[in-house]
């Protein structure tokens, strides 16, 4: 090894350390209070900007059940169940045949007819959407935001040292850990 080598990799190593912990380092991110909007200059507002314009292609999408009494009723045990955080939501029915629901950060609730149809009565329904507006109510998506800034920093850090050190193949299996680590909300999120 040369001695280029041999000081670039001890400074490598502390760059690395120091990322590795800044991305480990527990974020602090607080329940939203019911009404809330994210400060302007925020992370989190540039979220839910991206979520009101994707709101806007929902609200005018071909897969949109237009049924406003299925909306309603959809509407009225989210509602139910979301307490003071009725005013924030957003309910569409989409005309897809899988089971699923999905929550904004901005409070847009997204509900399939698949997960409809396989509905047996309002409490399974009211369980489903429960789940998704916690999500909401502890801001998963930013959470979640994070995670994924402060991995692939710390996966750019790793990747760049391995290739100084001549081990570009680990940078590769590093990536592929990394994308399965990213895939979905942790089992903490879920069981929250």
């Amino acid at each position: 090894m040369n001695t280029h080598r041999r000081t670039a990799l001890p400074r490598f190593a502390v760059v690395a350390l120091t990322a590795l912990l800044a991305a480990c380092a527990s974020r602090q991110v607080s329940e939203i209070a019911a009404g809330d909007r994210p400060d302007n200059s925020s992370v989190e507002a540039g979220l839910w900007l991206q979520m009101d314009k994707a709101e806007q292609r929902i609200r005018t999408s071909g897969q949109r059940v237009t049924d406003t009494a299925l909306e309603d009723y959809v509407r009225e045990v989210a509602c139910r169940v979301a307490g003071p955080y009725c005013k924030d939501l957003r309910v569409y029915v989409m005309d897809v045949p899988e089971f699923n629901a999905s929550m904004a950060p901005n409070g847009v609730m997204v509900v399939w007819t698949g997960l409809l149809l396989r509905m047996e009565n309002e409490a399974q329904l009211a369980t489903v959407l429960g789940h998704e507006i916690a999500h909401y109510q502890l801001r998963h998506s930013l959470k979640r935001w994070y995670e994924i800034r402060d991995t692939v920093n710390v996966m750019s850090v790793l990747q760049i040292g391995t290739i100084m050190a001549g081990l570009g193949a680990l940078s590769d299996l590093g990536a592929l850990a990394a994308q399965g680590y990213l895939a979905a909300f942790s089992r903490g999120a879920e069981s929250e």
